[in-house]
């Protein structure tokens, strides 16, 4: 939570909600700081959820001082967690921080939006304040916190566990999930290709060739130093219950058929484009199912040589900041004339003089360096 979002909560209507509670001080005890965890970790909703330090429950601004021999810091937190015993070693993501109001100090804890659902103790914690016995689980309704006393109605633990199971989400959102469980497509070889989601056959990736191969460019910067740099384009459909659940997507087969890829995403620096995923993407994510699916056809080295030929960020974040940093800098990418040559020669071996005499490739080699440049920053 930044100031301009505390801004937001002390102007609203709203005084304590499902997503944030105010706290003149903080707790007395362990046991009552781990409930207020547990039951802000415990929520259907996918929001993060704040405990806020220093204000009391008319929204005045008290502040938190040294005097508050209870408080925390981001490091105490994360001990004290990580002592817990949660069943399933399922800990609360939990990170404080402060800010600035009125002149005075307020203390945050952001419980980050989990689908680990429910959260609850392995063995029973027992220190100052109440104990909390195992298998209890703590959860917020509206304003209020509920456990001790109540167990969560039906209807509540029913929402926990399909968002534990992602069964809330739509399917274009519940994708991502059932493709990181690798183990449970299974290949369906036709055409078009397909691979089915055995849990929920409504779950289908559809693999068909595309029909202007011919006519394609048929290789790119990221395939050029395969032992075949030909690629064989395809178009890829997400869909459940037989409906596309979003684009198609352009698939590629790589080095002779030994590895499948869903094409990257484009972005530029100094008027030069060059490829790359970010981490976990779903296009990455539908190539490793592939992939997976049809390992006796795989080549490790091939799906390895082409991640080291493009780019992986780890989030926009670190993208924005290599990338304006490049920008600032004085880097020569252009091709050498010798580098043109032996890229023209390489390419002939496959394709033939005539296809590469309709095309410039030149602007590959500085891709290339481009993209090295850029992995080198990330690797520093």
């Amino acid at each position: 939570m930044n100031i301009s979002e505390l801004s937001e909560i002390l102007k609203s209507n709203q005084h304590e909600t499902d997503t944030y509670d105010f706290k003149e001080r903080w707790e007395n005890t362990n046991s009552e700081l781990l409930k207020d965890i547990l039951s802000f970790a415990n929520t259907a909703h996918h929001k993060d959820c704040y405990l806020i330090y220093g204000i009391d429950d008319s929204k005045h601004v008290v502040g938190i001082t040294d005097e508050d021999k209870n408080q925390k810091n981001q490091q105490m937190i994360t001990d004290f967690l990580t002592h817990v015993h949660f069943a399933n070693d399922s800990i609360p993501d939990v990170i404080f921080n402060k800010l600035p109001v009125d002149g005075k100090i307020v203390n945050i804890l952001t419980i980050k939006d989990s689908d680990q659902v429910p959260f609850y103790l392995a063995d029973d914690f027992k220190g100052k304040g109440r104990p909390i016995s195992k298998g209890t689980i703590f959860f917020r309704d509206k304003d209020s916190d509920f456990g001790f006393q109540s167990v969560p109605p039906y209807k509540t633990m029913e929402k926990l566990w399909q968002k534990h199971f992602h069964l809330d989400l739509k399917p274009k959102d519940r994708f991502p999930y059932l493709l990181d469980d690798i183990c449970n497509w299974s290949w369906h070889d036709g055409d078009p290709e397909k691979f089915v989601y055995n849990i929920d056959p409504n779950f289908c990736i559809e693999i068909e060739e595309r029909e202007d191969q011919e006519t394609s460019i048929q290789v790119e910067s990221f395939s050029v130093n395969l032992p075949n740099p030909q690629i064989f384009w395809s178009s890829v459909s997400l869909k459940y219950n037989q409906q596309d659940v979003m684009n198609p997507l352009t698939g590629m087969s790589l080095d002779g058929g030994r590895g499948f890829v869903i094409y990257p995403e484009i972005s530029k620096i100094k008027d030069l484009y060059y490829y790359y995923y970010f981490a976990n993407s779903l296009r990455e994510k539908v190539g490793n199912v592939v992939n997976y699916q049809k390992r006796h056809a795989t080549g490790t080295f091939t799906i390895d040589d082409y991640f080291n030929s493009i780019v992986q960020y780890s989030d926009d974040k670190q993208k924005q900041l290599i990338e304006s940093e490049i920008e600032s800098k004085k880097i020569d990418f252009s091709p050498k004339d010798k580098e043109v040559k032996e890229l023209n020669k390489h390419l002939t071996t496959t394709f033939g003089k005539k296809y590469v005499e309709r095309h410039t490739f030149s602007s590959m080699i500085s891709q290339i360096k481009l993209t090295r440049y850029i992995n080198k920053t990330i690797n520093k």
